[in-house]
């Protein structure tokens, strides 16, 4: 496997290696490229299509793209933990290692956009099935008073929201 991935990786980078031989100038700006998601803006267009981001942007991104099951998010990562990385179902294990690798993949590439995250989600949403089946099996009336008061804060705060949009369109939009 690992001669296969260093094939691939020699594949891949050699159109670095004619970029470099054949376009001046290519090494300022490939360096400038590489040095921009640590906030050193040297010789690559800022404000482009480019959209570089720092390595840690899709820790808070990936709370905001699967709202609201993201609120369970600490649930699974606590019963990964208790469970020494779902040492004991292997299937689960493949799918939380397939989550983790990806993230770290996604997290360590330069371009970075919310929609990236695409495709994590079905493996976060096997992730948070599994950990509220698990809480259900060990305390379903805990399960059922957290989800009973979560749903009754979303809707109040859903319902608040409402109103102060609609107070909002009424009154400043209409002035």
């Amino acid at each position: 496997v690992i001669g296969f991935v260093l094939l691939g990786l020699s594949i891949g980078a050699a159109w670095y290696l004619v970029i470099l031989a054949t376009v001046p100038g290519a090494w300022d700006l490939l360096w400038g490229a590489l040095v921009v998601p640590l906030g050193i803006e040297e010789g690559a267009p800022a404000g482009s299509a480019l959209h570089y981001r720092a390595p840690w942007y899709y820790v808070g991104q990936i709370f905001s793209a699967a709202f609201p099951a993201s609120l369970l998010i600490p649930v699974v990562i606590a019963q990964a933990w208790k469970s020494r990385l779902h040492r004991d179902r292997p299937g689960l294990r493949f799918v939380a290692s397939a989550f983790c690798a990806l993230f770290i993949a996604f997290s360590i590439v330069p371009q970075k956009q919310k929609h990236y995250l695409l495709p994590l989600l079905p493996l976060l949403a096997i992730l948070i099935g599994d950990a509220v089946i698990r809480g259900w099996e060990a305390a379903p009336q805990a399960v059922l008073r957290i989800i009973k008061f979560g749903g009754t804060a979303l809707s109040v705060l859903g319902l608040g929201f409402a109103g102060l949009t609609a107070v909002f369109a009424a009154v400043v939009l209409d002035a």
